[in-house]
């Protein structure tokens, strides 16, 4: 591992507060990453606010990696909890960078700033590197891939096993996913820390907006570094994405909390989708026209919006009928198994026709798996070991 001498500890109250590292030359970069040799270098973005109590478990999983050529970038953005005094307590085993609060894009591009790595990891704070993620990643790397992306296993706060993300069918894609990218504004991939990507193919598309990306800043980079080049898939649990009341994916049981974080993921996808056709342009592809409209899961969500109160609706000219119809069409269109989809479809064909308080249970049980009987959740977990059995896995 390179060790980096840190400055003096500072004051805590700058806007963009750089504790800097000494660190070797960077000597140029490659167009894109061409192969994994032993001597690629990978920066690993440790972004976090007021997660102090998940931030030592994520920081000492970077530390304790089998693969010792990379650089700990750990952004504290503006926490007002007990992180900074835990970031402290590192020395000269990370790189601090300590600003006023932005956001996940500001947290982005302030660690961007000071990486040197030639692959770049960010991790969510909350989550945690299995021991072998660098090392994995770099060496399955194959010539001109942009971006690697792996499944993660979900646990709770307590570290308890609940499943893995994204679910195995459809998966994770591979390959060029352009095509995908302009019909319906993405493609099957996952969130921040299980995501890898080419510092090249960052430099373009770097600094991230961070008035649009506040939250979600993620959608936007997995959809601008893929306009570039093909991404790959490992398929292998290669972090730990941890799952508690404070996530701000979090969708919860009670109507306020379900309609709630529903209109917040609408607020995201909108947002990931709005920046497709500027992408496209920049890459010199044709966008489609009004890809919003052509997104599965964002006209599901709109539906379900639109359903449970539709004098709330953020999107006046929204109709049950055309979102479903929209939304049937988009979901055939979409990769994944027909099984799937028509579960998806029969879903949205049950929202459509009732009324709020026969649709808020369906949607409730559809997006808030805790809300499900446990006999249930027992019998979906006897048929994923079933699955992976008969798959192979061990």
């Amino acid at each position: 591992m390179c060790l980096h001498l840190i400055n003096s500890w500072q004051p805590l109250n700058s806007i963009h507060l750089v504790i800097e590292a000494r660190r070797p030359k960077h000597n140029g970069d490659n167009e894109l990453i061409q192969s994994a040799k032993p001597f690629v270098r990978a920066s690993v973005i440790i972004n976090n606010y007021n997660y102090g109590r998940f931030l030592r478990r994520s920081i000492d999983s970077v530390l304790n990696q089998t693969n010792t050529s990379f650089e700990l970038i750990v952004v504290d953005d503006g926490s007002l909890d007990n992180s900074r005094e835990i970031i402290s307590s590192y020395g000269n085993s990370i790189i601090p960078v300590l600003k006023k609060n932005g956001g996940h894009a500001s947290a982005f591009n302030a660690g961007f700033q000071h990486a040197t790595g030639d692959i770049i990891f960010f991790l969510d704070s909350d989550d945690a590197m299995v021991p072998q993620t660098i090392e994995r990643v770099l060496d399955k790397w194959k010539p001109g891939v942009v971006m690697v992306h792996y499944f993660m296993q979900v646990v709770d706060g307590q570290g308890n096993k609940l499943g893995v993300f994204p679910a195995k069918h459809p998966g994770l894609a591979s390959g060029d996913v352009v095509e995908d990218l302009l019909k319906t504004g993405s493609f099957p991939t996952t969130l921040t820390s299980g995501l890898a990507f080419s510092r090249t193919a960052l430099k373009k598309v770097m600094p991230i907006d961070e008035a649009t990306f506040r939250q979600a800043a993620d959608g936007y980079l997995v959809r601008a570094v893929a306009m570039q080049g093909p991404v790959q898939a490992i398929d292998e649990c290669l972090a730990c994405w941890t799952r508690h009341g404070s996530n701000d994916s979090r969708i919860t049981a009670d109507y306020e909390g379900l309609l709630k974080g529903i209109r917040r993921q609408m607020r995201y996808m909108a947002n990931e989708l709005g920046a497709v056709p500027q992408l496209a342009r920049q890459f010199g592809f044709d966008p489609e026209e009004c890809v919003e409209n052509q997104a599965a899961e964002y006209l599901l969500y709109r539906l379900f919006s639109l359903s449970l109160d539709p004098a709330g609706h953020p999107l006046t000219e929204d109709t049950v009928s055309a979102l479903w119809k929209l939304f049937c069409i988009a979901s055939l269109k979409k990769t994944g198994s027909l099984s799937s989809k028509l579960q998806k479809i029969a879903l949205a064909s049950l929202v459509r026709v009732s009324p709020s308080p026969v649709s808020e249970p369906l949607i409730r049980f559809h997006l808030v798996a805790e809300s499900r009987p446990v006999y249930l959740r027992k019998l979906n977990q006897l048929k994923k070991y079933i699955q992976k059995r008969l798959r192979g896995a061990p």
